[in-house]
């Protein structure tokens, strides 16, 4: 079993990602959960750490 990914070099890289796919899934009627299961973040990723990559995505979901 495989399973695909996607990698990114920086935090806000990653953010802008997520963004571009949560804006995919909502055009076709779904959410951002049914493009991604889990998301691996280095707390130490050059722009933005991983716990401040994490609290934006959470503020977004929030919105939402």
């Amino acid at each position: 079993m495989g399973a695909a990914y996607i990698m990114t070099k920086t935090g806000e890289e990653a953010g802008e990602k997520l963004q571009s796919m949560a804006v995919e899934a909502e055009a076709k009627g779904e959410t951002i959960y049914s493009k991604v299961a889990l998301v691996l973040t280095d707390l130490e990723m050059p722009e933005m750490d991983g716990f401040t990559r994490w609290r934006r995505c959470l503020c977004c979901q929030v919105r939402r």
